[in-house]
């Protein structure tokens, strides 16, 4: 199982920004920070394909998946936020010295890639674009 590869949006190649999600503009705040997903991979139970664009927004809290931001040099990728420590997409610990928590994962927006994919996708809470939500909760057996 491999994890998602992610760069920020301010960071992203032509081509990335072509083959990625059109992010309505009523869903992005100022304070939001924006990934593009570069290489397809799993996180949890989701699926995100090369071209998704994935929106952290506010503070995360415990047990809230989100983006970690390298500290640095290096690649960002989708974590957990603990009580006493942060953990990477395999649940393998991660130092707050060594990467930056960019908020609570909010949505994600499927790119042009996956957009013909109809099973990942989920209704947003706002209904303002097609957006999947990660389950931030596990579900009960």
């Amino acid at each position: 199982m491999t994890s998602p590869l992610l760069i920020p949006l301010a960071h992203a190649t032509d081509s990335a920004l072509a083959a990625s999600a059109m992010v309505p503009s009523a869903w992005v705040q100022p304070q939001d920070e924006l990934f593009i997903v570069t290489q397809a991979g799993t996180f949890g139970d989701n699926q995100l394909f090369a071209g998704d664009v994935v929106l952290c927004r506010g503070q995360a809290r415990s047990l809230d998946h989100t983006v970690l931001a390298p500290v640095g040099r290096g690649q960002a990728r989708l974590g957990t936020v603990h009580d006493t420590y942060l953990a990477g997409p395999h649940g393998e610990p991660c130092s707050p010295n060594r990467w930056r928590v960019a908020g609570r994962l909010h949505a994600v927006f499927p790119g042009v890639s996956s957009a013909s994919l109809g099973g990942m996708r989920a209704a947003s809470a706002l209904n303002a674009a097609p957006a999947r939500q990660l389950s931030l909760f596990p579900q009960a057996a």
